[in-house]
């Protein structure tokens, strides 16, 4: 929002931006360090890291801060009020067990890629996309699929906004390149994970749409691989996550699970 409205939070706005700061990179963090990231000041950042913490939100050790369990009961709200462990979950177990890997269902959010469904694969030695976590739509499968979806229009103003960094080395961060990689998935339909997120970890990601076409959301296929991914282990696997989108899309257009989270801005 550029100019806010009269309704419109501040303080709450910004309780939810410290609240959003720590992740899997920078789960402690001190008070300057929340200000940095935030953009806050240091006094500011403090006054809602201490609220926060008496709300039983986030911890503190020293001068360490750090989220606390509880902080998982404002993404669990939506997960619930959306039934998503029992709308998606059984499609994402039968999709895990069919392409022997794990499998995940996610949305385009704020400019990356949202897990909203997660199964883990055994095979997969630790490596574990949760429900809830983020990652920038540039680098992956799932996020080149929900890129894919973007109207030209909206494609562009992504690639002109987001500050593309390199993961690892099959890291994409060429917007021409990328331009190029999302032409290609519309065409085919399917979009290839090489490892741009993290080494060695591949995989495949195919759309759901919604009634009228457009792209909804995004599941996927990732396991571990220690050479480039193959065109037989490609079509092992687009039939079994074909099916898994196609029972997404039929529940979805059956009203059986709210869609309010479906972003309808292309």
């Amino acid at each position: 929002m550029t100019e806010k409205a009269a309704w419109f939070s501040e303080s709450l706005a910004r309780g939810l931006k410290v609240a959003r700061a720590f992740d899997r990179d920078q789960p402690k963090m001190r008070i300057s360090e929340v200000a940095a990231k935030t953009g806050m000041t240091r006094a500011s950042a403090r006054r809602y890291l201490l609220t926060l913490k008496s709300l039983g939100y986030v911890g503190s050790e020293n001068e360490w801060f750090y989220p606390l369990p509880r902080i998982l009961e404002l993404g669990y709200a939506f997960v619930s009020s959306a039934r998503l462990e029992e709308f998606v979950e059984p499609i994402l177990q039968r999709l895990s067990e069919a392409t022997d890997a794990a499998a995940h269902f996610a949305v385009f959010d704020n400019n990356e890629t949202l897990c909203l469904g997660s199964v883990f694969s055994q095979k997969l030695f630790g490596f574990f996309i949760s429900i809830g976590a983020r990652q920038p739509a540039y680098a992956g499968s799932m996020g080149k699929v929900l890129l894919a979806g973007l109207s030209d229009t909206k494609l562009e103003e992504y690639l002109a906004s987001v500050r593309r960094v390199a993961h690892t080395k099959e890291t994409v961060t060429s917007a021409a390149i990328l331009r190029r990689e999302i032409t290609e998935v519309r065409e085919q339909g399917y979009a290839l994970n090489r490892g741009e997120m993290t080494p060695g970890i591949v995989g495949v990601a195919v759309p759901v749409r919604n009634k009228d076409g457009t792209v909804a959301s995004v599941v996927n296929a990732n396991w571990i691989s220690t050479s480039s991914i193959k065109a037989a282990e490609i079509k092992r696997c687009l039939g079994p996550l074909r099916e898994a989108a196609k029972q997404i899309e039929m529940r979805l257009a059956s009203g059986a699970v709210p869609t309010g989270w479906v972003s309808r801005e292309r």
